[in-house]
């Protein structure tokens, strides 16, 4: 019983907002590292595991709430990281390709023809079935990699500070099974000297 007063104390301590603030902080290194990893030609989808252990590691040490909502920032920093991500990685190619087509252009080309703006260009990609469906399967692979992380880092903490109270409660156990003979003896010598001075009045 005790130990369940103490959980509920510990998991209402923090605030969810400045818990917030660190997840999301975390959750954007996250998506940039996801940018950098889908601009390198490499699957990025295994990054939403590194979102949601940034985002753990940001939501603790802004001091946020333990508990159920920890579980509900880290998903919803997750969610929004890989889809930054996912979106930044396209668009870093997008820019890349339109910077190398205009260069290739000759003067004449530029001058007598039409060639649509970047923004135009990365709206047109963005706009291609095939794109889309590749960024739904990332971004798909990406959060469900995020939200097991997720999952995983709240259940190992959840063990550990299981396991921590075990260690503390043996300790505890330990140290009054070592004191506990002292005391006796000290309450018995206590007695005894309490008799001996009644029996000499």
């Amino acid at each position: 019983m005790e130990n369940t007063h103490y959980e509920e104390f510990t998991e209402s301590k923090g605030s969810v907002v400045t818990g917030f603030i660190g997840a999301f902080i975390g959750a954007m290194i996250g998506a940039a590292a996801w940018a950098v990893v889908g601009k390198l030609g490499y699957i990025a989808s295994i990054i939403g595991f590194v979102i949601a252990f940034l985002a753990d590691k940001g939501y603790d040490l802004f001091k946020g709430r333990k508990g159920t909502a920890k579980l509900v920032v880290l998903i919803i920093c997750v969610v929004l990281a890989v889809l930054v991500g996912n979106v930044a990685a396209l668009v870093w190619e997008c820019h890349d390709v339109y910077t190398e087509e205009m260069a290739a252009l000759t003067d004449f080309e530029k001058r007598y023809y039409t060639y649509p703006t970047e923004m135009e260009f990365i709206q047109t990609i963005f706009a291609d079935s095939e794109v889309q469906a590749g960024m739904l399967k990332d971004s798909a692979l990406g959060l469900l990699f995020g939200i097991m992380g997720a999952f995983g880092l709240l259940k190992a903490a959840k063990n550990g500070k299981k396991a921590q109270s075990v260690e503390e409660q043996g300790a505890f156990n330990e140290a009054f099974e070592d004191v506990q003979p002292a005391a006796i003896e000290a309450s018995d010598a206590v007695e005894s000297n309490t008799d001996t001075n009644e029996s000499a009045s």
